[in-house]
């Protein structure tokens, strides 16, 4: 036997039946098919999909001249002796897969006057992160 052959022989029966090729089972990487990457590939299109209508659908309202938004406000503290008043903008943040896209968050959205329930609703939905939608008076 040469020496090669005697070397990967010994490793052969040295390692355990758990693992493959020398390492242990927990530091194999997984083994999938081209059709599960496919597969994943596609299921992250669509959610990916999903939340980039949402951002346009946003957009598409922010867009209207009618629509005015509010991206912060303005806290006031009073603190201290004598009491001093301290301001700060407090912005809003928008939910979690929409901000990972760039989207902004807006503690308001003021729809124009006649809107229907149904808008306000679906602008409800637009903007969970905001404080409150309202229509403006005429």
């Amino acid at each position: 036997m040469h020496a090669l052959q005697q070397l990967s022989h010994d490793r052969s029966v040295e390692s355990p039946a758990n693992t493959r090729g020398g390492l242990p089972a927990w530091r194999r990487w997984p083994r999938f098919s081209l059709r599960t990457l496919f597969v994943l590939i596609a299921l992250f299109a669509c959610w990916f999909g999903y939340e980039m209508n949402w951002v346009r659908q946003r957009r598409q309202v922010i867009a209207d001249p009618q629509v005015q938004t509010w991206r912060y406000f303005v806290a006031v503290t009073l603190y201290g002796n004598p009491p001093r008043e301290h301001r700060e903008r407090v912005y809003s943040t928008a939910p979690w897969p929409l901000n990972w896209l760039g989207e902004p968050g807006y503690w308001g959205v003021v729809l124009a006057p006649g809107t229907s329930d149904q808008e306000i609703e679906r602008v409800r939905r637009l903007f969970p992160e905001a404080e409150g939608v309202a229509v403006a008076e005429k």
